[in-house]
């Protein structure tokens, strides 16, 4: 049975692809592939004056969001932060991923993780990656970076509020408190 029986034709289709598409770019052995593997940490170094949507922008990557998510992201504060990458078992939920954050002394920090695939242009088409936080009437939001391989390649900044669960194939970032 493969890995991604049970899925819609779609789905399966995109995770397929995906999933060709990560072993044709090789991996890093410094990124955890498995939940259980150490987090990777990278320094960053922040430009918290340039303005929110910019940031995105700047990643090379077409940039959606709404303005409720974007009124929301965790800002941060310092210039140089380690950025923390870590993955979570597939079907972990929302109360999940937030009790991993907390376990690893993690806050989401959307500015550091944009520069870090500022910095590396192809970090998201080889890692797919997210960040997490609490919105302000508590609802789970998130930014995440993605190669869309469906119907053509497409390089994406999303930014909004989700209720589902979480595949293993994301990367979840965040700083150190």
């Amino acid at each position: 049975m493969s890995e991604f029986s049970g899925l819609g034709a779609r789905e399966k289709k995109y995770r397929e692809d995906r999933h060709k598409f990560s072993h044709a770019l090789g991996h890093d052995p410094d990124m955890p592939k498995d939940a259980g593997e150490a987090p990777t940490v990278r320094e960053v170094v922040v430009d918290r004056k340039k303005p929110l949507v910019k940031v995105f922008l700047v990643t090379g990557r077409k940039f959606f969001g709404n303005a409720y998510t974007l009124s929301s992201l965790p800002t941060g504060d310092k210039e140089v932060v380690d950025m923390v990458f870590f993955r979570v078992p597939g079907g972990t939920d929302h109360v999940g991923i937030l009790e991993e954050y907390r376990k690893r002394k993690l806050v989401s920090d959307p500015r550091a993780q944009a520069q870090v695939n500022c910095d590396n242009p192809l970090f998201a088409d080889k890692w797919p990656n997210v960040t997490f936080w609490l919105g302000p009437k508590g609802e789970p939001c998130f930014t995440k970076f993605v190669t869309d391989l469906q119907p053509k390649e497409k390089r994406l900044v999303l930014n909004g509020i989700v209720f589902t669960t979480w595949s293993p194939v994301w990367l979840f970032g965040g700083v150190t408190k």
